[in-house]
């Protein structure tokens, strides 16, 4: 909410005259103004995490749904904090130019949970993330030429835009609400989630 809140007074003010992009371009980037450098740096940065997170898979859904069964496991839980906590911020930082510091949560954040609407499996669930990011960002920058609001704005104000109809059309399937219950009954706090 926060950030979409902000995309849409960063779209707001773009449109007026005399908008000044330097402060703002720290916090919500110019994806207009990356520089092949940017690219070349983020790419790399993509290559890396993905590795990691292949590789250490199992390890960070064990920690992510059951941090004491990992560390009975004899894995090294903190070790596997840092590294995700590296990775997190290794895709903050390499974003900052094209989205600044704001906008990189909403893009972290907000297609996941979209994803989380539709999708029990973490696999799906970070395929569908990847699509929604995607068709995030060229939809929001086809937004912002077509009505010369800030691009960064436009891709958070779209990914909000996903979330919102995603959550809309969840509620409105038939039995959906009625079989979730259940579910979360049965589940009673364990994890649901398979790789």
């Amino acid at each position: 909410m926060l950030s979409g809140g902000f995309a849409l007074g960063m779209a707001l003010q773009s449109t007026q005259d005399g908008f000044s992009r330097d402060l703002t371009a720290f916090l919500v980037g110019s994806v207009l103004t990356v520089q092949p450098a940017d690219i070349v740096v983020s790419a790399v940065t993509t290559l890396i995490v993905l590795g990691v997170l292949v590789a250490l898979r199992r390890e960070l859904l064990l920690g992510a749904f059951d941090p004491d069964g990992l560390a009975a496991a004899g894995y090294p839980a903190r070790r596997l904090d840092l590294v995700l906590l590296l990775v997190i911020e290794a895709t903050v930082v390499t974003s900052l130019p094209a989205v600044g510091t704001i906008m990189a949560v909403a893009l972290i954040a907000g297609p996941a949970a979209t994803a989380r609407l539709w999708c029990s499996r973490t696999a799906t669930m970070t395929a569908v993330s990847i699509g929604v990011g995607v068709a995030s960002g060229v939809v929001g920058l086809a937004i912002s030429e077509q009505w010369n609001v800030a691009a960064g704005g436009a891709i958070v104000l779209t990914v909000a835009a996903f979330f919102v109809v995603s959550l809309a059309l969840r509620s409105l399937a038939p039995g959906e609400a009625a079989a979730s219950v259940p579910a979360r009954r049965k589940s009673a706090g364990r994890p649901t989630y398979s790789g």
